[in-house]
């Protein structure tokens, strides 16, 4: 798979979680998807659902790298309040997704671009354009 492909799948992601429509953002990854930040590490299309229903967070890209198939889209990300969607807090994160087989294989939040380009192998280089 190309990265422009692995990219239409992470823009989907991004699109799916503004909705906050967990079954169609769910139905982007596979069913074994890896998910895994700050607050530990798991599996499954299930704990992705869950995250999406706890998190209540935007997330705006900011930057987008691109390596076959990784992608690493650095993001302003806002939480809100559930009932009231009040700004709760705001930070500049780093999310590395993993395609294989046209689904999302993993996701992987960092506070920081440097360590995520890093740890996947890309570097300042492998920046690409917007979608």
């Amino acid at each position: 798979m190309t990265s422009s492909k692995s990219i239409d799948i992470v823009t989907a992601f991004h699109a799916r979680l503004a909705d906050r429509d967990a079954d169609a953002l769910v139905a982007l990854a596979d069913e074994a998807v890896e998910v895994g930040g700050p607050r530990g590490a798991g599996s499954g299309v299930e704990l992705l659902r869950e995250w999406v229903a706890r998190a209540n967070v935007t997330m705006t890209p900011t930057r987008w790298f691109a390596k076959d198939d990784v992608v690493i889209v650095e993001q302003d990300a806002v939480w809100l309040e559930r009932d009231s969607d009040v700004e709760m807090g705001r930070q500049v994160v780093t999310t590395t997704f993993r395609i294989e087989g046209g689904k999302i294989a993993g996701i992987y939040r960092h506070d920081d671009l440097a360590a995520s380009l890093t740890i996947a192998g890309l570097d300042a280089d492998d920046e690409v354009d917007a979608p």
